[in-house]
């Protein structure tokens, strides 16, 4: 027969094991909860273009995740030149005055809804949207788009160089242009 005290501290090491591997479970669980949340909210935004039989041209912001996407920076490139408004991009890659030019206003802290498209630039001369998107292929045009999601994990979407979608840290501020409405 085993002594009593044995019997205690085989019990006492015993329950002792048990709650720290009650713990280990309950850290693994919470971090794999944490993990399920975010993912059934991640954002994924496609940086696209559409051009219709009537000759109108348009780029798009799709999210096609699962949350919003809050918009952090847009830079857009021609040809290695930043540009600072949908106007001169046009004009660039037309070499004509940018005519018919519709564009929404891009700022920080902008939502794009989950299944939802934006329309930052469209044209609507035909003469022009064909213009654009026949050229667009003698022009380099880079657009890098930054956005998080309400977990504040940041994504950056490019449109031209791959990979099309990768994490960043963080969404730089003052490093990016922000394209604003001059209308």
């Amino acid at each position: 027969m085993l002594k009593p005290e044995y019997t205690e501290r085989v019990l006492s090491i015993t329950a002792l094991i048990t709650a720290v591997v009650a713990v280990m479970l309950g850290v693994i669980e919470s971090q794999r909860s944490h993990e399920h949340r975010k993912l059934s909210v991640e954002p994924h935004v496609l940086i696209g273009n559409a051009f219709h039989t009537d000759g109108r041209y348009q780029l798009l912001l799709q999210n096609n995740g699962l949350g919003p996407a809050r918009v952090g920076t847009i830079d857009v490139h021609v040809d290695g030149k930043r540009m600072t408004n949908w106007e001169t991009v046009v004009s660039t890659v037309t070499e004509a005055e940018a005519t018919s030019v519709s564009h929404s206003t891009l700022v920080t802290d902008l939502m794009i809804p989950a299944g939802e498209t934006i329309y930052p630039m469209q044209i609507f001369d035909p003469k022009v949207g064909g213009q654009f998107f026949q050229n667009r292929s003698k022009h380099t045009i880079e657009i890098e788009l930054c956005y998080c999601s309400v977990y504040k994990d940041c994504w950056v979407s490019r449109y031209h160089d791959l990979p099309l979608r990768e994490p960043v840290a963080a969404c730089g501020t003052g490093e990016l242009v922000v394209f604003p409405d001059n209308g």
